[in-house]
Order: C-alpha cells, then structure tokens, then sequence
C-alpha cells in the first residue's frame, strides 16, 4: 500500500507542479530591436504579464490576451493552444513558453514564441485583433512527394476547404482539421487554425496568405506548416493531431457527469443578478478574476473554500464546494468547468450563482460568508408521483429528520442515507450545507429548504439555495460509502498542498517538513553517466559541507559545458544540523524530481537549493510561487496595510544586514501580533536583494490579499508572514 500511494503521490505532484511532457520547441522571433532595462517598470509588467497568462491558461479556453500597465511601459500579450491538445498539455505549454520566452529574448519589449502544442506572443505595442504580416515562420518535411502535380492539386483543394471551416463555422472555435485520401494507401491530413481576437474575414485572410506561402517553402515536400502571430496551417501524410481530444469551444466545454440511474443533466441551475454589473477591464473584473482562478486552483483539496481578492468598493468575494462523496478528481473537474462557465453565462455580472450536482459556485461582490440565505433558487420535482403518497411522505419526513441533524453536526455539513418505502423500493436522501456555516445555522437552513416539498408524492425533486440543498430520489444517486470528512488544510494552493501531502506520506525524514515546490527549468538534460552528471554529483556533496557552518554556500565544478553550477540557502533560525539536514535531503530529492534536468530549484521551509548549466550567480531569479493561509483577517484593510508596513520595513533591515536576513513583528488589534520574515541569497548585491525582496512584497496583493499568513518565494529571496510565531528561537 506505501508503495503504491508513494508513485501516486510522486507522479500526481509531478504532474501539478512542472510537466509530465516537455512541449516541443519550434522557433523564437524577437521581432523589435527595442529593449527594456533591468528592474525596469516594463520588465515588472511583462512579468505580471506572464504571471497572467499563465493563470488564465488553467481555465482551459486555449486562448487569451491581456494587457498590463500604464503607458508607455503596458505590455501586451496573448496565448494559443492548439485546438486538439488537452487543458493540462496547454497549460504545461504556457507555463514553458512564459518561462523560456525571457530567457530566448533577453531584455526585449516584443516576442513570439512557437512550439508544436501552442504559442506565446507579448509586444509594447497593441497587436489584438491584427491579422499582422510579420513575423511568417515555416517548416518542411526534407523527404520529396512522389507525385508532385497530384499532391499540391489534393493539398489546395483540402487547404481551401479548411480555411472556410476555420473561418466561417462558430462551431469550430476558429480551429479544424481535415483527412484527405490521396491514394487508398495514402492520406493527407491538415490543420489550420486562428487566434480568437480576430475577425471571420481577418481569420480567413490570415490563414489563405499562410496557404499561398506553402508554395514558396513547401513546394513539393511531403509535410510542412507556415506559423504567423495570427494563424497558422500545417500538413504531413500521417497523423499528427489528436482526432479525440478536438477541444471544444469554450460555450460548449462539457459539463460534469452526474452518475445517476436516470443519466440526468450534470449543470442544474444558473442564478445571474441582472440588477449589478461590472465594466470590463475594471479593478472589479480583475478581482474576480483572481478569485475564480484561486477558487477553481484550490477547490480538490478539501472540497470546500472560500476567497476574496481586493479592497472596498472593488472586493470579490467567493465561494466553491464540492459534494464530499466524489473523488478529487471530479471535484477539480466540475471546479475548473464551474469557474469558466459561470463567467461566461454570466458576464459582467457583480453577483452570479451556479449549482451543478456534484459542486457549486457563488461569487459576490459583498462579504455572504458565514450568512444563511435558504430562499430556494432553485425546486426541481420528478413528474411521476408514488402510488401511495401517504406513507411516501411519511417516510421522506422521517429521512430529512435524521439528515438534517447528521448533516449539521457533520464537519463536512454533508449526509446521505437510505429508508425503507415499500416492499424492495427505498428513497435515497442527500442533505448539505455550505461550510462556512455554523451548526445551527446549517440546521436552521435545511428546516427552511424542506418546506418546499410538495406533499403529492414525487418519486424525486430538488431544492437549492445559496447556502444549503437537499435532494431525494427512489433510485440511488450517491455513493453509498462516501468518503471520510475532509480535513481542513491551512493552505488552500494546490501544488503547496500536494508538496506537503506527498512529503509526509512518501518519506520519514527529520527534515521537518517537505518540499513545498519544485522547478525543473530550461529544456537541456545530461546525459546519464555523462560528465556533466559526475559534476552534479560533485556538485551536491560541495553544498553539503559548504553551506551548513554559514547557512550559505555556492559552488561551481567542471569546466565549459559540463559545468554545473548550485547554491544553497538556510534560514538563519535552523541549526547547523537542521540546515545540513535539509540540503541533503533537498540534493536527493531534486534528482529525482527532475532527473536529468541541467537545470532546477527546490524549496522546503528551512532551505532552497538551485543549480544550473549556466552561471546564475548575483543575478536575481524571477522564478517564483506563492501560498496564503485559509483563513481571512477579521479588518482585510488594517491587516493588509499592516503586513505591507512590517515585510517592508524588514526587507530595509535585511538588505544591509550581513546575512541578507530580518525579522520581526507588529501588534495587530485585540492583543494579536503579525510575524514575519525576509531573505535573499547571499549571491546578490545589496540593491538587488532590496529589489527582488520588494518585487516579493509588491506580490502579496495579488496571491494573498487579506490572508493571515503567506509566504512568496523566488529562487533569489522569500517572504513570509502569520500570525503566530515560526521562526525558531
């Protein structure tokens, strides 16, 4: 059994944090010969930049722009999947191309990267919606057709007809593939597809000028494509695109299954509140943003959470919650579908619900936690009634009776049971409440939702409210054995969770807690046995010794291109055993997190560990991940600008400081106090340690706005921040 929970959890956390698959690179053009300077306001925004794609990536559309910044430092971006690729493919090809795309184009305001799953494109300038001409990018198959004439006169006429479709037909999302029998042992396959921004008539004239370029590149071959920002089409003899995993457009992403016996619907019910908007491109809609995206992120790890993100009069508030008796897998499912569906049926709203059977969502723009609202949304009835009505209800009362005081005095506020009706029929009940409520309160809910069911014998219904639902059924509609009550976890971010959870279940190490994430960087691997692995090996064991007696080290071993290059970092609290400890366990554990990776960093609580092929030392890196506490401040306000105060007066105590190192603490109200801690590797200057530590600070807003405690970590410096004291005496 440990065995096999410990390559689940290996593989699922593998999955999570980096990729299971490399994307495959093509090209990079940096088109402009204008550059940004370092620690610049552009640089700055071409980093939230990123950050944004990259988020918006894990709902799963396959294409987004965005903008971030004020002239003349707004950068412009956007991202495509190809349309046959899965959400999880997509967005391990965003996050690679959002990395790699920085270090291809050094310093420059303008970019387009392609590779074989999607592409990345930011710019100084506003290219949305431009079919532009530049940059055109092409590739071939070396191998000659053997029938040349008959083969371009099959490939046009295929082309053609896929342009009109990619163009014309809303169906496809701008996005078709096409199969042509060129011989009846010989088939041709072609794709071509669109950026959503632009037009039907941009889209058609993008993709019929990338089709007149095949000629020119192609001419003859037996595969090639012609990629543009825009579109960009693509033929070969044998199949290269995935004919099951064609995405669907966004308006038709399918909904969750509902194992029923009756198959029913999986999307219930959708409440839009018509009487509040929002304008687009405001402070509210980047609010809610962030809140969908945390709520859909977070939703699998225990079923439930609650967020917020902004200041008065722009918070959104939000909600998600998944039935307890389905697996993590159909809770992140419905989750992620619930998020995107609900800004899309709903658009601009301030205030919109969505109930599906196995998850709900609700968003606000004031603070609804922990408020009971049972006025039903929502009565569903079957409209077929028992035979005897009577005894039907009796029963029914009786089962709702006993569930709704199983369900208040539940931590999940989640039940279900079974009583008998007649003979070999029962009727099946389900009862749940949100969990931000109390027990009575969940209790009281349930009272006030069972009033709503008629008395005339229906063999099934459904009553939903914003805070509490119940339904019941004559055939069964749930798991009979459901899981136990989920625990609550004081960190809602997914991959931080996985870290720990995998750590503690995997390993029985002193260490003190695991990793809590991990990066392979860069597409470069060694070669096994090869020497640059031998200087790797090295390379840790140096760390090791050097690293413990200062809590600091860095070394280089090898020469040219087999040189490897690493550091280590310790908190100065940790004592020299637990920093050795830690860097041990971190060598071994980044091997095998990222075998045959030249480059990769791991964080635990108490170390960072990093190495590369490429002498990064006393440069500042922008890798970075970030988790919050569950738990929101009572004044979001106060709290916040508090937390601001005290990590920024830390970061000037840590810059000057010998080991680039500070803590301390404020009063909060109500005899509270607010600790916290900063530092960077002692590789940095002075003025980069302060830079990189209030580019951290300057983050909190964005991963953990009104949390009790957080932390951000980059690969050069991390903050961290709680209302209780973690750092050791």
């Amino acid at each position: 059994m440990e065995t096999k929970l410990y390559f689940f959890f290996f593989f699922f956390f593998a999955f999570i944090c980096l990729s299971s698959a490399f994307p495959t690179y093509l090209k990079a053009v940096c088109p402009t010969t204008d550059l940004y300077s370092p620690n610049s306001t552009y640089q700055g925004n071409l980093q939230h930049l990123l950050s944004s794609l990259y988020s918006k990536a894990k709902y799963g559309t396959g294409f987004f722009n965005t903008s971030y910044g004020s002239f003349p430092d707004t950068v412009y971006g956007s991202f495509l999947c190809r349309g046959d690729v899965s959400a999880d493919v997509c967005l391990d090809c965003v996050e690679t191309s959002s990395r790699e795309i920085i270090i291809r184009c050094p310093n420059q305001k303008g970019a387009i990267t392609w590779y074989d799953e999607c592409q990345l494109h930011y710019s100084s300038q506003s290219f949305f919606s431009v079919d532009a001409d530049h940059p055109v990018f092409s590739l071939y198959n070396e191998n000659n057709i053997s029938n040349p004439d008959q083969f371009s006169r099959v490939l046009n006429e295929a082309m053609t007809s896929l342009v009109s479709q990619v163009a014309f037909d809303p169906s496809r999302h701008m996005f078709a593939t096409k199969e042509v029998n060129i011989t009846a042992y010989q088939t041709l396959y072609v794709l071509g597809q669109c950026t959503l921004d632009l037009s039907a008539s941009s889209c058609y004239s993008c993709l019929l000028n990338s089709v007149a370029y095949l000629p020119a590149c192609c001419d003859g071959k037996i595969g090639g494509r012609v990629l543009r920002a825009s579109c960009n089409v693509r033929y070969e003899l044998y199949l290269f695109y995935t004919r099951s995993a064609i995405a669907p457009t966004p308006s038709a992403i399918p909904h969750p299954t509902v194992r029923t016996t009756d198959e029913a619907q999986g999307q219930v019910y959708v409440h839009c509140d018509a009487a509040t908007n929002y304008t687009s491109g405001s402070v509210y809609e980047k609010n809610l943003n962030l809140v969908l995206i945390s709520l859909a992120a977070s939703a699998s790890i225990t079923g439930f959470n609650m967020t917020t993100a902004g200041q008065d009069p722009d918070v959104a508030y939000g909600l998600i919650q998944c039935r307890p008796d389905i697996s993590k897998g159909d809770c992140q499912t419905c989750s992620s579908t619930s998020a995107i569906e609900i800004s899309q049926r709903c658009p601009n709203q301030r205030e919109a619900f969505i109930q599906y059977d196995i998850c709900s969502l609700h968003y606000s723009d004031w603070r609804f936690f922990s408020t009971v609202n049972s006025v039903p949304q929502r009565v569903l009835l079957n409209v077929h009634n028992v035979t005897n009505p009577v005894l039907f209800n009796d029963q029914l009362e009786s089962l709702f009776e006993n569930l709704s005081s199983h369900a208040a005095s539940n931590p999940s506020l989640f039940a279900v049971g079974s009583t008998l009706y007649t003979g070999s029929t029962n009727v099946y009940g389900m009862m749940q409440c949100t969990r931000d409520l109390t027990e009575n309160n969940c209790l009281g809910c349930l009272q006030d939702i069972r009033k709503y069911i008629p008395s005339d014998g229906s063999q099934g219904g459904q009553v939903i409210s914003l805070s509490c639902s119940l339904r019941y059924e004559i055939s069964p509609f749930f798991l009979l054995s459901p899981p136990p009550p989920p625990i609550r976890m004081p960190f809602s971010r997914f991959a931080s969770f996985l870290c720990l959870l995998s750590f503690l279940l995997l390993l029985n190490i002193a260490v003190g807690v695991g990793p809590l994430c991990h990066f392979c960087t860069g597409s470069e691997k060694f070669i096994d046995n090869g020497p640059y692995e031998t200087n790797l090996n090295k390379l840790m064991d140096s760390l090791q010794i050097l690293a413990p007696p200062t809590g600091f080290g860095k070394a280089s071993v090898g020469l040219n291109a087999d040189q490897s290059n690493g550091l280590a970092l310790c908190r100065p609290d940790v004592s020299n055993t637990d920093c050795k400890a830690c860097i041990t366990e971190a060598s071994t554990e980044i091997l095998k997190r990222c075998p045959d990776y030249k480059a990769a960093i791991i964080w635990y609580d108490n170390c960072l560990l990093k190495y590369s092929n490429m002498d990064f030392f006393g440069q500042v890196d922008h890798q970075k991940f970030c988790n919050f506490n569950e738990k929101n401040a009572s004044n979001p306000a106060s709290f916040n600008q508090k937390t601001r105060e005290l990590l920024s007066r830390l970061a000037e105590e840590a810059f000057v400081a010998p080991n680039m190192y500070a803590t301390g603490e404020v009063d909060l109200e109500e005899s509270k106090k607010l600790y916290g801690l900063v530092q960077c590797t002692r590789d940095l200057s002075t003025i980069d340690c302060k830079q990189c530590l209030d580019d951290a600070v300057s983050e909190v807003p964005n991963c953990c706005d009104g949390r009790e405690g957080g932390r951000v970590a980059s690969g050069s410096c991390n903050i961290r921040y709680e209302t209780y004291p973690f750092v050791k005496s």
